[in-house]
């Protein structure tokens, strides 16, 4: 008898384990069943500022560089007001008072910026003809440049910020200025007075997506004169990474037979204006020819970066 009830303890200790086990895993079903669902993603739009350091300058009210003012001995903050669009994935922070700019990608599942940006502005090209203004001063970020060539004249100036539409799945905000003004000492390189021509650059965020979308509309309400406009921007390079595409260099048109204009980048849009109709030249995937349309609006689209 005594070796019969022995036998009986290990048999009655494992039954103890399987039914621990059974119970235990039921309960983790029943957790995993009753768990709350992952929450939705959501879009959001805030207002915030950012502070930019530049060495010290002044410019006269047409934004010419006032000489002698360029102290580069003594370094100045410059405080921007921002809107900031955010979902998930990004971060996105623009600056419309200072070139309607995007000035700051952030991929929020590595915390990665996508965009370069300059810590110190330090003004440069000084009087040698080049820019519109006779001088220019890289921050950085994408930004509109239109309506002439080497950065066009818009890069300084305030855009004008609205929102477009604002939802839990999607913001969209633009930043617009007219070309209705003119700097009376721009090198002769560039042509006098102004186009009248109006860009819009529509910015949009949805949820649950990585992508940015924006959009560049460029409305021309006197239907004659040529006009220049492309997107200019700079990739900050990740760890390990090969280095950014050329699409962020500027580019000359390449001749075609029929004398149309082309483009191997996908940052690049021409405008040429004449009497009632334009031929508007751009690039997706591939190489699109330009095409003539009597419409008053040239729409170039840029998606991603």
């Amino acid at each position: 008898m005594a070796i019969h009830a022995s036998s009986l303890t290990p048999v009655r200790f494992a039954s103890a384990v399987v039914l621990a086990t059974v119970l235990s895993v039921a309960c983790a079903f029943c957790a995993v069943v009753h768990a709350a669902p992952p929450v939705p993603d959501g879009v959001s739009l805030s207002e915030s500022t950012i502070i930019w350091n530049t060495v010290k300058y002044a410019t006269d009210a047409e934004n010419g560089l006032v000489s002698g003012s360029l102290d580069a001995n003594t370094i100045v903050d410059h405080t921007f007001k921002t809107y900031v669009l955010e979902n998930r994935y990004l971060k996105v922070t623009l600056v419309p008072e200072f070139g309607g700019r995007i000035v700051s990608i952030i991929y929020k599942p590595t915390g990665h910026e996508q965009l370069y940006r300059t810590q110190v502005g330090v003004p440069y090209g000084i009087k040698d003809g080049t820019f519109y203004y006779d001088w220019m001063m890289v921050y950085g970020g994408i930004f509109p440049t239109f309506p002439d060539a080497e950065h066009g004249k818009t890069w300084l100036k305030p855009w004008n910020f609205k929102v477009v539409k604002e939802s839990a799945g999607e913001v969209t905000v633009s930043m617009s200025l007219k070309d209705d003004f003119a700097y009376s000492a721009a090198p002769r390189r560039f042509r006098p007075g102004s186009t009248s021509i109006e860009a819009t650059s529509t910015i949009t965020l949805k949820a649950d997506r990585a992508p940015l979308d924006v959009r560049v509309v460029l409305q021309n309400p006197r239907g004659t004169g040529p006009a220049r406009r492309w997107r200019r921007g700079r990739i900050r390079k990740a760890p390990k990474r090969p280095a950014a595409p050329k699409s962020s260099r500027r580019s000359r048109p390449t001749a075609h037979p029929a004398g149309r204009p082309i483009w191997p980048t996908a940052t690049r849009a021409w405008v040429r204006a004449r009497a009632v109709s334009k031929n508007c030249a751009s690039s997706g995937t591939g190489r699109r020819w330009a095409s003539p349309t009597r419409r008053p609006i040239c729409r170039a689209g840029i998606s991603g970066a």
